[in-house]
């Protein structure tokens, strides 16, 4: 090969990986998913969220029944994990799982919470939901009613 084709397959290169390390930082910091702009709230009443189109969602504890994950395959270029909060009316609140550290903390304590289907979540690179925890009206109060940081028996 000559010099001037190895220079240029070289420029190539280092543009793709350019490239690619820009696109990696911006799905990073959520600008290219919308995640920047959402919001959440997690208060002793409830969950509340604006997604990055400016939807607002909210779900009080006294009416939550069933915490899900959601999947993508969008990984990992854009978002591809959620959290999913559905009240007794059918209302969701849909949280990125990179604004969701805070909600985890109460939701992962429910009792009889699926901790083997949260883990199958987390590996999941499909389109796909599971249902990791179902309730009554009511039941997910336990979520705020003790500490984020106390264990509680499993269910």
């Amino acid at each position: 090969m000559t010099f001037a084709v190895i220079l240029v397959v070289a420029l190539a290169v280092l543009g793709l990986v350019a490239l690619a390390t820009r696109r990696l930082g911006m799905a990073r910091s959520g600008r290219s998913t919308g995640e920047s702009r959402a919001s959440v709230s997690v208060t002793s009443e409830g969950v509340s969220a604006v997604d990055g189109r400016g939807t607002r969602m909210q779900v009080a504890w006294s009416g939550l029944v069933e915490v899900g994950i959601l999947t993508t395959s969008d990984g990992p270029w854009g978002e591809d994990v959620y959290v999913v909060l559905k009240d007794e009316r059918g209302q969701h609140c849909i949280v990125p799982h990179g604004l969701a550290s805070e909600l985890l903390k109460r939701v992962l304590r429910l009792p009889g919470f699926d901790h083997e289907k949260f883990i199958a979540a987390m590996g999941s690179t499909r389109e796909a939901k599971f249902v990791c925890w179902t309730g009554r009206p009511g039941d997910g109060k336990v979520a705020v009613e003790t500490p984020p940081d106390a264990v509680l028996p499993s269910g």
